[in-house]
């Protein structure tokens, strides 16, 4: 939880402490282990320690399109974690390995994090990321693949999605966070809402309401047939060049399949809080782009981690946070 200190107004100054509860965050993703990206390692900050750091690639088929999903994986050697992904190391087979037939099929729970960072023009970037906790062999082949999420979280925004030519598609985009352990606030990217939920979510969700909602997590490709090719049934000459002209359409979102009606009650964040909240992610949006040198190295050949500050300063554990206060407006706030 994070508590801070707020002056309420008035000549009279009062104190009173704001806590961010800790929201529910849950996901479990079903499927076929396709990359092993797993090494161990000393820490960097006290060379004593051994972790286990890096990432799987998970594919699970729903509803016949397969999805891609690079889930993190961190523990230090003398966390209770680290033994299974020891297990997951020395005894899974990976698909890009052994081809998919003889893939071990893996359940991995976890939950939705977010990763931020600049890249190498000093852009910006936020996207969210899964994060693994425990990850399983599944042996039963009635088991089948899925990839959900159930998060608590508040909603910042709801508005009509467009298509190209700027009319409205019948679906909705939510903006909105949820928020972790010690106070980590969680930017929810790519939340839509399809025409079927649609109603049931505007009507019942507003601006600055606190639930729960289950998400299908979605990241495959489209494939769409582009322009008919001509053919006049003449015969060429020279090198013949057969373009394709397929359209791919890459679709990474949250997907709204279900959930519950907002709080109204103890567990529904207040207007201060959720102001906190807004306050605390512009923090830490502002120390990733403070922890940049002012002249990047010309040959940068890694990426962040967490908005990764520069060689020799990154943090132990990756998902941790860190940093000093910063003085914000509110035109700083994300969301």
């Amino acid at each position: 939880m994070i508590q801070i200190k707020l002056n309420l107004g008035g000549n009279k100054f009062m104190s009173e402490q704001i806590v961010l509860r800790e929201l529910l965050n849950s996901q479990r993703i079903i499927g076929t282990l396709k990359e092993m990206n797993l090494e161990r390692k000393q820490n960097k900050k006290d060379p004593s320690k051994m972790q286990i750091q890096g990432n799987i690639v998970v594919m699970s088929e729903v509803a016949g399109k397969v999805s891609e999903h690079r889930i993190e994986l961190f523990a230090f050697t003398t966390s209770k974690l680290a033994k299974g992904y020891e297990t997951v190391m020395k005894e899974y087979k990976a698909a890009d390995v052994v081809g998919k037939e003889n893939a071990t099929r893996v359940q991995v729970t976890g939950n939705i994090d977010i990763n931020d960072y600049m890249n190498g023009e000093g852009k910006l970037i936020t996207s969210n990321r899964n994060r693994g906790v425990f990850v399983n062999r599944i042996d039963d082949p009635s088991i089948q693949d899925e990839a959900l999420a159930q998060v608590e979280l508040v909603i910042t925004n709801v508005q009509p999605a467009l298509d190209k030519d700027q009319l409205e598609t019948g679906e909705y985009k939510l903006s909105g966070f949820t928020v972790g352990y010690n106070g980590t606030v969680i930017e929810l990217k790519n939340m839509i809402v399809g025409t079927d939920l649609a109603d049931v979510i505007t009507e019942h969700y507003e601006v600055g309401s606190t639930g729960k909602l289950t998400f299908a997590v979605n990241n495959y490709v489209e494939t769409i047939e582009g322009a008919p090719k001509e053919d006049d049934g003449a015969s060429g000459f020279g090198m013949q060049v057969d373009l394709d002209n397929t359209i791919k359409n890459y679709v990474r979102e949250l997907r709204v399949v279900g959930g519950f009606p907002p709080y109204f009650d103890e567990r529904a964040y207040t207007e201060e809080q959720v102001d906190l909240a807004k306050k605390t992610r512009a923090l830490k949006l502002q120390e990733v782009k403070n922890a940049v040198p002012a002249t990047p190295p010309k040959a940068a050949g890694g990426f962040g981690v967490n908005g990764a500050a520069p060689s020799g300063s990154a943090p132990a554990d990756p998902f941790a946070n860190s940093g000093n206060p910063i003085d914000i407006s509110d035109d700083d706030l994300p969301f």
